[in-house]
């Protein structure tokens, strides 16, 4: 086995073996004012081990949603499963472009905030960049996206335009460079230095803490953009 590879799995093992699951609530049921067909819907994909949900992206969901009265919001239904990872990685990537299909079958004028942490991250960028599982999402879609979160991405590249925080180093996936370079304008993807995950690193309280580090100005950013 490569050691690249060999040191990709110890690390995820090293995250399995520690990862503290939140536990969310279930959301809540959408009030009268939603219709279906919602101008805007804030999708969260929450991180390997975290309960089904939004995860910790809920307290980035729970603005945005105070802010735009219109808005619906969703959590990514698929297993976020550190063990086995792959599988669970492409029945996100799965369900999230039969997602974003049936929305825009129904409702062709909504939009999308889409949000992921850790693997959640993961699943977004392959649907939307592409990656080894699959192919990037057709023009019609990746034009409704108004705008793209990533909280310590698998797929971490150094030196992209839309990257924020301290981090020196490639992820445990790199994507190439400039993969998604058509989304720049729309992304942010926060990764620290330490992180496990996003930055090789070995600190795993880092990981953590990302979300809640960056979480105002992922909202700045997401409403400058709407």
């Amino acid at each position: 086995m490569h050691p690249r590879t060999t040191l990709n799995l110890s690390l995820l093992l090293l995250l399995a073996l520690n990862i503290q699951p939140i536990l969310t609530n279930p959301l809540p049921a959408l009030p009268p004012r939603q219709t279906p067909c919602a101008p805007l819907t804030i999708l969260s994909a929450r991180g390997s081990s975290e309960s089904p949900g939004e995860g910790r992206l809920a307290a980035i969901a729970d603005i945005l949603t105070s802010t735009h009265a219109n808005s619906a919001r969703r959590a990514l239904d698929y297993p976020a499963k550190i063990f086995p990872y792959f599988p669970s990685l492409v029945d996100g990537i799965n369900a999230l472009v039969n997602l974003l299909n049936s929305t825009l079958t129904t409702c062709p004028d909504s939009k999308f905030v889409l949000m992921g942490y850790s693997q959640g991250a993961h699943v977004i960028g392959d649907v939307l960049c592409g990656g080894t599982l699959t192919w990037p999402v057709g023009e019609g879609v990746g034009e409704k996206v108004a705008a793209i979160i990533f909280m310590a991405d698998p797929r971490h590249v150094v030196g992209e335009p839309y990257n924020v925080g301290t981090s020196t180093h490639h992820g445990l996936f790199p994507r190439l460079s400039g993969q998604c370079e058509k989304y720049a304008s729309r992304m942010r993807s926060y990764c620290d230095a330490g992180d496990p995950v996003c930055d090789s690193g070995f600190n795993r309280e880092v990981h953590r803490r990302v979300v809640e580090k960056y979480k105002n100005d992922a909202v700045g950013f997401v409403n400058g953009l709407l």
